[in-house]
């Protein structure tokens, strides 16, 4: 087991950018059914690239950062585009960061 667990993080560990992004792909969608239920998640303003949005607006925006990322030919193929949609979700996660609880 221990061998099993071992190898999968390493297999995970390959390229951990984009074993961060498919985390997220993951359980951003888990995150807001869940936390909605709870907490309002238009409670919580962040001013981002000058402009104030809603938590909710930006885990949006990240979700559909990750969906364009996560398209085989986009990530794999880097490019400038690709470089700065990662940087801007990535911008997002940090700034939205301390309000993901519930």
């Amino acid at each position: 087991m221990r061998w099993f667990k071992k190898k999968k993080i390493s297999r995970e560990c390959w390229n951990l950018n984009y074993s961060f992004i498919l985390w997220l792909k993951d359980r951003l969608p888990i995150y807001v059914k869940e936390a909605s239920r709870t907490v309002d998640l238009e409670y919580h303003k962040f001013n981002y690239n000058g402009e104030e949005y809603t938590q909710l607006q930006l885990i949006n925006r990240m979700i559909k950062l990750i969906d364009y990322l996560t398209q085989d030919e986009n990530y794999f193929d880097w490019d400038q585009e690709v470089d700065d949609k990662t940087e801007q979700l990535v911008e997002i996660f940090k700034l939205i960061f301390p309000s993901l609880w519930w």
